[in-house]
């Protein structure tokens, strides 16, 4: 099992993850899964790991300078770059993790 997990007999059928972290899955086969759980507190990425939130890898998105910039569904800071396309500038805003949309740059660039 990776780190922060554990063997289990009956896992959850629908382990916590980064894409529904904030909004757990309510309505869940109730069946055992054979296999390895996140420690409490933490979520399943998609490589197979498990992180804490905070931690959480950026969600792939296709680039877009289109839209507002949207800070993600985490609270962690992440000096960032959008478009504002009113004024065709590039602007810095703090992306949170997991989710918002292509409108997000690590530079000004």
């Amino acid at each position: 099992c990776p780190a922060y997990s554990i063997y289990t007999t009956c896992s959850r059928a629908c382990p916590l993850t980064c894409d529904n972290y904030l909004i757990p899955p309510q309505v869940c086969v109730l069946m055992c899964k054979i296999g390895c759980e996140c420690d409490e507190g933490y979520a399943l990425a998609k490589d197979g790991s498990c992180v804490y939130p905070e931690h959480f890898p950026p969600q792939a998105a296709e680039k877009s300078c289109s839209g507002e910039a949207e800070t993600g569904l985490r609270r962690a800071y992440f000096p960032t770059w959008y478009c504002d396309t009113k004024s065709g500038a590039c602007k810095r805003f703090v992306y949170g993790g997991c989710g918002g949309n292509g409108n997000r740059y690590a530079t000004e660039e």
